[in-house]
């Protein structure tokens, strides 16, 4: 063989080693050493019996994000008031402590659910929404 045949050759296998090598390290592998992520949702959607028992257990907050004037019609015994609506709102949950467990709601489940999903880019990791808000809830 020709001495520029063998450096094309060896030119050649070289740059596939290195294609080979590149794509490897960007793509995921599959298998024990790296399972594949699993998405987790940053809270939960429970129903008020759920939301009831949870009420029971230590390091539990709840938190009613409605305006005053709907709170003025009622409001879940042992809520804390945090009008989402407020400039700031992110300034007093930056104020909890993230490692309890918080019982959101508001009157129909939208705003305590943005709520929760706000809570949980803070950092927030146990975080549950009343499904259908206070109009649902039945004491």
């Amino acid at each position: 063989m020709q001495r520029s045949s063998i450096c094309f050759l060896i030119c050649f296998a070289l740059f596939s080693l290195l294609a080979e090598a590149c794509h490897n390290s960007s793509t995921p592998q599959q298998g024990a050493a790296n399972p594949p992520a699993v998405d987790k949702a940053p809270f939960q959607d429970i129903d008020g019996i759920l939301f009831k028992q949870k009420m029971k257990e230590p390091n539990t907050v709840i938190i009613d994000v409605r305006t005053p004037e709907e709170t003025r019609e009622g409001i879940i015994e042992g809520a804390v008031e945090m009008d989402i609506t407020q400039d700031n709102f992110m300034e007093k949950i930056g104020e909890l402590d993230n490692g309890k467990t918080y019982l959101v709601y508001c009157q129909s489940g939208g705003r305590s659910s943005r709520a929760c999903s706000m809570m949980a880019e803070a950092g927030f990791k146990s975080l549950y929404n009343l499904k259908g808000g206070y109009s649902n809830w039945q004491e």
